[in-house]
């Protein structure tokens, strides 16, 4: 229920939060919405289930702290994939360089103005990754801010 009313509310990107379920149950919930994604023409993750994407061939995974490297995640999943990861407050921004990546998100921790200086300092060491970040913002927050998207749980 909750895919169909983001889809009706226009949203084009899911990320299903799976980070905390066995591989049955994400497989299950993955393959439950998978229909509707493609029908819509929906962007479809997964958090940290590479083989279960790898299996049904959504879009791609996204990668929570502690989780697999991306670089083995791109070399099992292909070019092709989306890959994403989620980096908190302590990650080294320098390390991002050589990362095979799609995007990051930044936990909910990090408010909007850290979010802008990550963005700059990611900026000045060359390093051009959208940076997404989490929680629960009103568009006016972000329109003029260097991040490239909210991930929200309110639709």
């Amino acid at each position: 229920k909750a895919v169909e009313t983001a889809i009706a509310n226009g949203i084009k990107w899911i990320q299903l939060p799976t980070h905390t379920l066995d591989d049955i149950e994400t497989k299950a919930l993955a393959e439950s919405v998978i229909p509707i994604c493609r029908s819509n023409d929906i962007i479809l993750t997964l958090e940290n289930h590479v083989e279960t994407v790898n299996t049904l061939r959504n879009h791609g995974v996204h990668l929570m702290p502690g989780s697999m490297h991306p670089a083995f995640v791109r070399e099992r999943l292909g070019p092709h994939a989306i890959i994403g990861m989620q980096i908190d407050k302590d990650f080294d921004i320098s390390s991002l360089k050589n990362l095979d990546i799609d995007y990051i998100t930044l936990t909910p921790d990090i408010n909007l103005h850290s979010a802008e200086n990550i963005v700059d300092l990611m900026a000045s060491n060359g390093i051009q990754i959208p940076v997404v970040i989490e929680g629960h913002y009103i568009t006016d927050d972000i329109v003029n801010s260097p991040v490239s998207g909210i991930l929200t749980d309110r639709i």
